[in-house]
């Protein structure tokens, strides 16, 4: 218990534990909505569980966003090649949107 209020606790911690939720969420989303569309949308459980996973997908982005940003903030002084690294890093994280 004490490790998980660590991570909690640490933004570069957090955000790695919650940065890859919403681009697994996102992966999973698609063919979840493509199966309630081919089952004409009338599966009452699917529905709320497409709507449950695409809520979650939200939140988790959100937190590792906001957990992403605190991890930044404690980068302090980088070099050159790293800090672009870490735009390219934050660059990719846009897409998660399309896949989702």
């Amino acid at each position: 218990m004490e490790g998980m209020v660590e991570v909690v606790n640490d933004p570069r911690l957090l955000h790695a534990a919650t940065v890859h939720v919403p681009v697994a969420a996102a992966l999973l989303g698609v063919p979840l909505v493509a199966w309630f569309a081919l089952r004409g949308g009338r599966d009452g459980a699917l529905r709320w569980t497409v709507v449950a996973l695409y809520l979650g997908l939200a939140a988790a982005a959100f937190l590792a966003e906001r957990s992403g940003a605190g991890a930044r903030a404690l980068l302090g002084d980088v070099a050159p090649a790293g800090r672009a690294l870490v735009e390219r890093h934050a660059r990719l994280a846009g897409w998660v949107g399309y896949l989702a």
